[in-house]
């Protein structure tokens, strides 16, 4: 079988290793590194090597008191075909079997040495929970409503219920609206009256702005916050926010849009160039001037327009050149043909140390923007090694046990 040897760990960085196959052995292999894994063709099982021995995958081993595994349920319990477990009748009463408690033995505490199951549980907390809130549902009013005889007796502290029908309506000096919500301050038995209550306000202030209705807002400051408020018209704005005329440029008003173009125009009326101007259409010549392009593009320039010895036709070197010219395509195109743009080496005696071989090169190409490629120069087969690449050395790691002899390798790298 073909195979390509991997001299370095892989890191898939979380993704999948897809239709992979465990490696076929017909025996455990010799001197396994903890974690290494096969399959058992004899047995048809897959095994791991744990550090120690080399043990089955999904081997369950008897529980004890220190070791997790299966255990052996014998006849006071039942396992039925779909799994569930039951207590045999005959010995439901011995010890440590696992029964059920009944609600009355939850309610009196009687549930000793007994499960209780989750609803028993919630059941059993709320009523000891004195003052605990329980929505018992809602209380209707109306704008008559004067009492608390709504709501149905026997209520008990914590029981709280959402106000609806049509407000407001009055009780006992407090405003209730549909929205608000009402909260028994007291246990009230049956046939007593409600008297002692907690209001939780759920209702709209007069004060709040609404999304989506007109309101006349006194005094209000509206911070946008990134939003955009549309469909304003000078009419809405207050006298003297928005100007009509332009004035000097430290107002603070706004102009309008019909004041803008009367500005503009005035600004164009400018057209005689004096002295000194640059004119946006004719021949000029320029004497000591500095053109600053802001971003613009300067156009249609060739070499005739450039001050003699600004554009060069080779590039020279670095001791004669200078940052003031510029060179032609040819003379760039010449310069970057000569440059290095491979590199081929075979290593040198390579020590081990923590189990890793170091070889560095020295990268002539002046770049870390290459790529290198390693191969075993006895039978010319790639190799996957951790590669490491600046402008002026390329590191490979190699994971080796031993020592790595002079000329067992040979790098290509390319820029």
């Amino acid at each position: 079988m073909a195979k390509k040897n991997v001299l370095v760990d892989i890191d898939l960085n979380k993704n999948e290793l897809q239709n992979a196959v465990v490696q076929n052995l017909a025996a455990s292999p010799g001197s396994p590194k903890a974690g290494q894994i096969w399959y058992n063709s004899t047995d048809h099982l897959i095994y791991f090597y744990n550090g120690s021995a080399s043990v089955p995958v999904g081997y369950l081993p008897i529980a004890d008191a220190n070791t997790l595994g299966g255990v052996k349920i014998g006849t006071n319990v039942n396992v039925a075909s779909d799994g569930t477990i039951s207590v045999n009748t005959a010995t439901n009463a011995l010890a440590g079997v696992i029964r059920i408690a009944t609600d009355a033995e939850v309610s009196t505490g009687t549930a000793e040495n007994t499960a209780v199951n989750p609803k028993q549980l919630a059941s059993s907390i709320t009523s000891a929970l004195v003052g605990a809130l329980v929505y018992k549902g809602t209380w209707a009013i109306t704008t008559a409503t004067t009492d608390y005889s709504g709501i149905s007796l026997p209520v008990k502290q914590g029981y709280m219920y959402a106000v609806t029908g049509t407000g407001p309506a009055t009780v006992g000096g407090i405003e209730w609206n549909p929205g608000d919500y009402i909260v028994m301050d007291a246990d009230v038995p049956s046939g007593g009256t409600i008297t002692q209550v907690h209001k939780i306000d759920n209702t709209e202030s007069s004060d709040i702005v609404r999304l989506d209705a007109t309101q006349t807002l006194t005094n209000k400051t509206i911070d946008a916050d990134n939003n955009t408020i549309q469909d304003l018209t000078t009419t809405n704005f207050k006298s003297g926010t928005v100007v009509t005329s332009v004035g000097p440029s430290s107002g603070t008003g706004a102009a309008t849009d019909s004041e803008l173009p009367t500005a503009l125009a005035t600004r164009k009326a400018i057209t005689t160039a004096t002295t000194g101007m640059v004119t946006e259409n004719g021949t000029q010549t320029l004497t000591n001037k500095t053109i600053d392009a802001d971003d613009n593009t300067i156009q249609d320039l060739t070499l005739t327009n450039f001050k003699s010895g600004i554009v060069q036709n080779a590039v020279r070197a670095s001791s004669s050149a200078s940052d003031s010219c510029v060179a032609t395509e040819k003379a760039v195109a010449t310069a970057v043909e000569a440059l290095p743009h491979k590199i081929v080496a075979s290593n040198t005696s390579l020590t081990v140390s923590s189990g890793v071989c170091t070889w560095t090169i020295t990268n002539t190409l002046g770049t870390a923007d290459c790529i290198a490629t390693v191969r075993e120069k006895s039978t010319g087969s790639e190799v996957f090694c951790d590669i490491t690449y600046t402008a002026s050395t390329i590191t490979i790691k190699i994971n080796s046990s031993a020592n790595i002899s002079a000329d067992t390798y040979t790098v290509v790298v390319i820029g």
